[in-house]
C-alpha cells in the first residue's frame, strides 16, 4: 500500500472514530458522570420526584384526597335525590360516581336502589293510567248508553204521534187543574179587606188551612177553584161579596208544572233526580206543534224568576246531554208552540198556562223574568 492510499484511509478512518466519540458523549455521558463522580468526590444532584414527608408514608397521596373530596357532593347529591323519589336524577348521579369510582362507598349498592325504585314508580304510573284509561272507557259507554235511549225515546214519542190523530193548529191542550197536597203553601187574599191578606197558608198535616173568620177548611186533594169557593162561601157570612183570591205560593215536596205543547200539561211529582226529558215524557211527550229546539225552564219565585232555554232537538237528534238538564223542585217547564225570541215574548205565551193551571190570575199579572240564559257550554 502506497502513502497516499493509507492516507486516505486514514481520513475515512478518523471520521467513524469522531461520530462513535459523539454519540458515546450524549447516550453515556450520565453513566460516565455518575462513576466519575463516585470516584472524583461529586455528589449527584437532587431527584425532582415527589418524595413522602418522613414519618408520613401510611398517610393516602394528596390526590386521592382530591378525588374523594370531589366525589363525595356527587355522592351525597345522589343519597337526597334517592330519598325525594327522583329516581332518574339518582340514577344520573350514580352512574357518574360508579364510572369515575367503582368502589367509593357503596355506590354500587346505591345504584341498584334507584334502578329499583324507577322500576316500582313506572310500574305505578302504567297501572294509574290504566285505570284512568277504564274511567274514560265507562263514561264514554255509560254517554253511548244515554244517547241511545234519548233516540229511542224520540222514536217512540214520534210513533205515537203518527199514530194519533193531529189537533188543530190553534187548539190548546186539555189542561188539568192542579190539586192541593200535603206541605203546599198558598197565598190567600180578599180584595180591599188587607186584614184577610195572607200570603204563606200552610196545608196542615191533616189536609186543613186555618183562615180568619172562615176557619178550618179542607185543601188536600182539591183544586184551587174549589178551595175559592168554599172560602167565599164562609166569607160572605161577615163580609158582603167578597172577593177571594187563592193561588200556589210553593209547592211542598218535589213538584214541577209542565206547560205548553205537551200531551198532559200540569203539575207533577216526579220521582228521584229527573231531567229535562223525563219530566216532558212524564207529562205525555211533545205536542205536535210543540218547538223542541226552545224548551223553557223557569226558576225561582215567580215575581223575581230567571230562565233557562234548552234545545231538546239537539240532545234527541245529536246526544247533546248538556242540553237535558236536570230539573229543580216548583220549577216551571215551558214548550212552547213557536220560537221563544225574547223575555216580552216567554211572559205573554207562558201567563195564560200559570193562570189556567194554578187558578189564580194575581199569580200570572205577577209573574216576571229577569232574564232567559242558554243551557249547555
Amino acid at each position: 500500500m502506497d502513502v497516499s492510499g493509507g492516507r486516505k484511509i486514514m481520513r475515512k478512518k478518523g471520521g467513524i472514530s469522531l461520530l462513535i466519540i459523539f454519540l458515546l458523549v450524549q447516550t453515556g455521558c450520565t453513566g460516565f458522570m455518575e462513576g466519575g463522580s463516585a470516584k472524583s468526590g461529586l455528589q449527584k444532584p437532587p431527584s425532582t420526584r415527589f418524595r413522602r414527608p418522613p414519618g408520613r408514608h401510611a398517610q393516602t397521596p394528596p390526590k386521592e384526597e382530591e378525588k374523594k373530596r370531589a366525589l363525595e357532593p356527587l355522592y351525597q347529591s345522589g343519597v337526597r335525590a334517592l330519598k325525594k323519589g327522583d329516581y332518574e336524577k339518582a340514577i344520573d348521579e350514580f352512574m357518574s360516581l360508579f364510572v369515575t369510582d367503582p368502589s367509593y362507598r357503596d355506590a354500587n349498592q346505591k345504584l341498584a336502589e334507584a334502578y329499583e325504585g324507577k322500576r316500582k314508580k313506572d310500574a305505578n304510573r302504567v297501572l294509574a293510567l290504566k285505570k284512568e284509561k277504564e274511567a274514560v272507557q265507562q263514561a264514554l259507554e255509560k254517554s253511548k248508553e244515554e244517547t241511545k235511549r234519548l233516540r229511542q225515546l224520540h222514536k217512540a214519542q214520534r210513533i205515537q204521534r203518527i199514530s194519533e190523530p193531529t189537533k188543530a193548529v190553534g187548539e190548546v191542550p186539555q189542561v188539568q187543574e192542579y190539586t192541593v197536597n200535603f206541605g203546599d203553601i198558598l197565598d190567600i187574599s180578599v180584595w180591599q179587606w188587607p186584614d184577610l191578606k195572607d200570603p204563606e197558608v200552610y196545608v196542615r198535616p191533616d189536609g186543613k188551612i186555618s183562615f180568619p173568620l172562615a176557619g178550618d177548611v179542607e185543601t188536600v186533594g182539591r183544586t184551587l177553584t174549589e178551595i175559592d169557593k168554599d172560602l167565599t162561601k164562609k166569607l160572605a157570612e161577615y163580609i158582603k161579596s167578597p172577593e177571594v183570591s187563592v193561588s200556589i205560593k210553593r209547592f211542598g215536596g218535589k213538584k214541577i208544572i209542565v206547560l205548553g205543547e205537551v200531551r198532559g200539561p200540569g203539575v207533577y211529582a216526579p220521582t228521584g233526580r229527573s231531567t229535562l226529558l223525563e219530566v216532558v215524557a212524564l207529562a205525555g211527550g211533545f205536542g205536535p206543534n210543540a218547538v223542541s229546539s226552545s224548551v223553557i225552564v223557569v226558576r225561582g219565585d215567580l215575581k223575581s224568576a230567571h230562565a233557562i232555554s234548552c234545545d231538546l232537538r239537539r240532545a234527541l237528534k245529536e246526544g247533546d246531554l248538556s242540553q237535558n238538564i236536570p230539573v229543580e223542585p216548583n220549577d216551571i217547564v215551558y214548550v212552547p208552540r213557536r220560537f221563544i225570541s225574547s223575555v216580552t215574548d216567554l211572559v205573554g205565551q207562558i201567563q195564560p198556562w200559570l193562570a189556567t193551571v194554578l187558578s189564580g190570575a194575581a199569580v200570572a199579572k205577577d209573574f216576571r223574568v229577569g232574564d232567559i240564559a242558554s243551557a249547555g257550554p
